[in-house]
């Protein structure tokens, strides 16, 4: 029997449901495990993601300066190759999607002496802006919106990919969170959705 044929047809449904991940089209995340997490059942996926066997279990990740994130009804996760250096510590890394991946961090005063200011903000935003290989990032869209009871404004560009930069104002300085996709120059509906859905799991520090 030849099995030329089949593995041509085999190789280009591959190649066709590849294309339609990369678009954000189709992806749909499997079980194939499950394991302990300290004292509770977590849930393993085929793209190396995790969740609590218990939907109801709090999911909360700890993030210096701005408070923690709670993603139990989000789709966001802990990213798999977050590491345990200080870097991450400091800027806990998540993904909802292996393609998608989010941030959130303060830009915070450290006395009233040297206060952040909107400037620095905006700075930040656009050295965040410049792509890999040294070039100033499209602006694509700019607005702003309401979550939660804060006001945030949000930059997106492309920039080996899509990126988008939120901030908002607190007592002690500002909250910025930066959602990216790869393989896309849109910023498409679920990227909004996800961006959106990132800011509303963070919960301030009570002094923000």
């Amino acid at each position: 029997m030849n099995s030329r044929p089949y593995l041509i047809y085999l190789a280009l449904c591959m190649t066709i449901l590849s294309a339609l991940q990369a678009q954000g089209w189709g992806y749909d995340r499997e079980e194939t495990g499950r394991a302990l997490l300290g004292s509770d059942e977590i849930v393993v996926y085929n793209d190396g993601f995790w969740r609590y066997a218990d939907p109801e279990k709090s999911r909360c990740e700890p993030i210096p300066g701005v408070g923690r994130f709670c993603g139990t009804n989000t789709p966001w996760t802990i990213h798999p190759n977050n590491a345990n250096g200080r870097w991450e510590k400091l800027f806990p890394l998540f993904a909802a999607a292996p393609e998608v991946r989010g941030q959130a961090y303060g830009m915070l005063a450290l006395s009233s002496e040297f206060p952040i200011t909107l400037g620095d903000v905006q700075a930040r935003i656009l050295n965040k802006s410049i792509s890999r290989e040294g070039l100033r990032g499209l602006l694509i869209e700019q607005d702003t919106f309401v979550i939660n009871g804060q006001t945030w404004t949000r930059f997106v560009f492309q920039n080996n990919g899509v990126l988008a930069v939120s901030f908002t104002a607190v007592p002690s300085g500002f909250i910025l969170t930066e959602t990216h996709e790869d393989g896309t120059t849109l910023f498409r509906p679920r990227h909004d959705e996800l961006h959106r859905s990132l800011i509303a799991g963070l919960e301030f520090d009570k002094d923000d």
